[in-house]
């Protein structure tokens, strides 16, 4: 197979990756990045630092297009974008910052825990958010969006998911908001968030330009077309849909903490890979 045949092959699995994020981030209201990031370390054989900033770069692009028709059909309180948005980059930081603290393992399986519980809470009747509008700002609300956004931006380098896993439940469960609703919330905030960690990332050299352009592209074509498929479910199948991919979220974010936690009792073995960052 000659270099030309390898690229165009390698550039045709960014788009068909790119594709199947883009329609979870449209369906759902997450970024894609818990697909991109393990198919680009498993198929493409990056590296786990380059894979996520990669990932996150390519979500900037995804989510910009999914939230275009959530935006249009739900409408957008945008101070309450930028309140959460706010609170998401500030808790990111810290939670950067605390990586390295905190055992990944126990984190991991602490979450896995929690998006358990949530997923039982989308399926039973009359747990789920009722509210179709944002409502007036008061001191309660604007403290449960900084909540939404600091618990969002501190889990997602804290335990390796994305932003739109723990935003959309926390939107649905502490504020009281639909799922159409959350998730459209969710892609305009996660623009802002996963900008500022592109950021950090090419600054690191973690970046793959052609790998971010092509499932970018690839993403931006599936993320409207699924959000406008999204928004013709009614909500409590959708919700029943989100507690699916919060239970294999669950599941695959479990086992990885339970196997952390085994490496903890066998130093020799761990490898200090990074969480990550979809």
């Amino acid at each position: 197979m000659n270099s030309t045949t390898g690229s165009g092959r390698r550039i045709l699995t960014y788009v068909i990756l790119g594709l199947v994020a883009g329609a979870l981030s449209g369906m759902f209201g997450v970024g894609g990045g818990i697909i991109i990031v393990p198919l680009l370390v498993m198929l493409v054989h990056f590296a786990q630092r380059r894979a996520q900033a990669t990932s996150l770069s390519a979500i900037v692009i995804i989510a910009c297009a999914g939230a275009i028709p959530y935006v249009l059909r739900t409408g957008m309180n945008w101070p309450v974008v930028a309140i959460i948005a706010a609170a998401g980059i500030t808790g990111s930081f810290i939670g950067s910052s605390l990586v390295q603290r905190i055992h990944e393992g126990v984190l991991k399986v602490i979450f896995a825990l929690v998006a358990l519980t949530a997923a039982i809470q989308l399926i039973l009747p009359r747990m789920s958010g009722t509210s179709d509008h944002f409502g007036a700002l008061t001191l309660v609300s604007v403290g449960e969006y900084l909540l939404a956004g600091l618990a969002m931006g501190l889990l997602s380098p804290l335990v390796g998911v994305g932003g739109g896993v723990v935003l959309v439940p926390m939107l649905i469960f502490l504020v009281g908001l639909q799922q159409h609703v959350a998730q459209g919330i969710s892609l305009v905030v996660l623009v802002p968030v996963s900008l500022m960690g592109s950021v950090r990332g090419a600054r690191a050299g973690n970046v793959d330009w052609l790998a971010a352009a092509c499932l970018g592209v690839g993403g931006a074509v599936a993320s409207p077309l699924a959000a406008q498929l999204a928004l013709g479910i009614p909500s409590p199948v959708l919700s029943a849909l989100f507690a699916i991919l919060l239970l294999v979220s669950a599941i695959q974010i479990g086992v990885a903490g339970i196997t952390a936690l085994r490496k903890r009792h066998h130093p020799v073995d761990q490898d200090g890979t990074g969480s990550w960052d979809t």
